[in-house]
């Protein structure tokens, strides 16, 4: 006697499941919602990742802008009064 070979035990397994989805089709349903629930939940998760993505590029645009600011407000205007160099080390 032969051992079947992998192809004939995964058709006889899929039979096997088929036959008993065909019987439960509210396991069917349950496959189907858990599906639905794991893309709305990669799609979610992408979208939020996109959000702060965008989020982080606002913020870093609004901090360079406030020094760009400030950097030329000091070219304009000079150092404080009163203000010295650190003198340099040896």
């Amino acid at each position: 006697m032969m051992n079947p070979s992998i192809a004939e035990e995964g058709g006889q397994t899929a039979r096997t499941v088929i036959g008993a989805m065909q019987s439960q089709p509210l396991a069917i349903a349950l496959i189907l919602i858990n599906i639905m629930f794991l893309g709305g939940v990669g799609y979610l998760i992408t979208d939020i990742a996109h959000t702060i993505g965008l989020r982080n590029l606002k913020q870093d645009e609004f901090w360079q802008g406030i020094a760009r600011d400030c950097m030329s407000f000091e070219r304009q205007v000079g150092p404080p009064p009163g203000y010295k160099p650190p003198e340099p080390k040896p």
